[in-house]
């Protein structure tokens, strides 16, 4: 007979025993659900991200999802499962460019503007809708509009700069002008006392000076071709391809890639639009009006004013007022630009592109001189155009832009 701390014993280890199993059951079955999740997954072709199979929209960027292919099978011979149940055979890309190589642009382009590099995540972004072209699996034009939505976002991600305030010259305080014993006028700062224009920070917010934009522009694209330098890319014009691919583009594919991303007008940058020389980008002039003063105007009073200088020998004195020309801001709008601190690009007339190429007609190619459009050229394939029957147009090297 077994005592009673034996019987205790026992039971005790018998629950431990099957404790154990249920763990180990447990986990088995959560990695069996975790591996089919993972297996149960379709990349995003705008972003990247990985998403469900039975997902119709991606979770990150919201495009459509394409069907899901099965992970480890032969991409020539593989099928997919679409949200109606049905199994069509999925076609390999038709095009010289692969879908992955889209999608890597579009996750350095989001990558960039997540942190607020707006400039190089339009440039990737662009160079992706280019690629987009000719990556031949685009159903529906998806992938095009989820990146056209991307770059919107990077206008509207477009901030504004911060400048020295006009009105207190960066001091933050509110400036007076007062004249010395010896009639000249000299400013001082009121102590206590904010600017009324900055509130006394010392700079105001406003837009970018196209000249400023140039600048920044220039350094991003310096930057930018680096990166897609690292990234085992080569251009074919503008456009950046991997390597392994540009070797083998076509003529036509090539002129598609420069066609779609267009050499900008080498006077603006492609901005469109040059700075008014008058007031500088900014719209502002300095007020016009002879008696102001930083905003402010003298007006004469009979009585005494609180805060008010006497005048010697008589019974007037002066106050000051905000400036009825200006309001108090020291600018007023500039008449040359209505306001607006810029024209019309004189080069491009505000389309920021050089114009059409006159020989091409804008179309990039020429037919082959030499066998004419013929493919062969004495009997042999013609090696002027590789056998495809047009050219680069020598004027415009295929950009169809002079």
């Amino acid at each position: 007979m077994l005592s009673g701390s034996e019987k205790g014993y026992i039971c005790r280890r018998r629950f431990r025993v099957r404790a154990g199993r249920g763990i180990v059951g447990l986990t088995a079955l959560l990695g069996c659900l975790i591996s089919r999740v993972a297996l149960a997954a379709v990349i995003c072709g705008s972003c990247g991200y990985e998403s469900l199979d039975t997902a119709r929209f991606c979770s990150h960027c919201g495009a459509a999802l394409a069907a899901s292919v099965q992970r480890g099978a032969d991409p020539n011979t593989a099928r997919s499962v679409s949200p109606e149940g049905d199994v069509p055979p999925v076609a390999p890309p038709s095009g010289p460019i692969l879908p992955e190589t889209v999608a890597g642009d579009m996750r350095r382009a989001r990558a960039h503007l997540d942190l607020g590099r707006v400039d190089l995540a339009r440039m990737f972004g662009r160079n992706a809708l280019a690629l987009n072209l000719l990556s031949g699996d685009d159903p529906e034009e998806l992938r095009s509009k989820a990146i056209l939505h991307f770059l919107e976002q990077c206008t509207k991600a477009e901030g504004r700069v911060r400048r020295r305030c006009p009105l207190c010259s960066g001091t933050g305080k509110r400036m007076m002008t007062a004249q010395t014993l010896k009639g000249e006028s000299r400013e001082f700062q009121v102590g206590g006392s904010q600017c009324e224009r900055c509130a006394g920070v010392g700079t105001i917010r406003g837009a970018e000076t196209f000249d400023e934009r140039k600048y920044r522009l220039g350094r991003s694209d310096e930057k930018y071709r680096t990166l897609q330098q690292s990234h085992g890319r080569v251009p074919v014009g503008l456009a950046w391809v991997p390597a392994e691919v540009a070797d083998g583009l076509k003529v036509a594919d090539a002129v598609v890639l420069k066609r779609a991303l267009p050499p900008p007008c080498s006077h603006c940058m492609g901005l469109g639009r040059d700075d008014c020389t008058s007031c500088r980008g900014s719209g502002k002039v300095s007020c016009g009006s002879k008696d102001c003063q930083r905003g402010m105007v003298e007006r004469e009073s009979l009585g005494g004013q609180i805060g008010s200088r006497s005048r010697s020998g008589s019974g007037r004195s002066l106050f000051k007022v905000k400036c009825p020309t200006c309001g108090g801001t020291a600018l007023e709008t500039c008449e040359k630009c209505s306001g607006s601190g810029s024209f019309l690009c004189k080069s491009c007339g505000g389309a920021g592109l050089e114009g059409i190429c006159s020989k091409c007609g804008g179309a990039g190619l020429l037919p082959c001189r030499r066998c004419g459009g013929t493919l062969t050229y004495r009997g042999e394939s013609c090696t002027a155009c590789r056998a495809e029957g047009s050219v680069e147009c020598s004027s415009c090297g295929g950009t169809g832009r002079k």
